[in-house]
């Protein structure tokens, strides 16, 4: 079970088509902090984004399923 959520998913999650811009920033200065080791670095991304491909999966299953559900209505 999953306790934490990451501000960099938080920011990709509400992320708009028009506000990238932010989130290219915010990522850019993650990546370019001098205070953390690359493979913490790395780690927060990964699991930020690993975190999304969840949910878009677990989204995409439900979606399935109550597809299912209409055609049997």
């Amino acid at each position: 079970m999953k306790l934490v959520n990451y501000q960099l998913q938080t920011q990709m999650e509400s992320v708009k088509q028009e506000a990238t811009q932010f989130l290219k920033e915010y990522l850019q200065n993650v990546l370019e902090d001098k205070t953390k080791p690359y493979y913490k670095k790395a780690d927060y991304v990964g699991l930020s984004l690993s975190e999304l491909s969840n949910k878009i999966d677990t989204l995409s299953n439900d979606i399935k399923e109550l597809q299912a559900l209409k055609k049997r209505l």
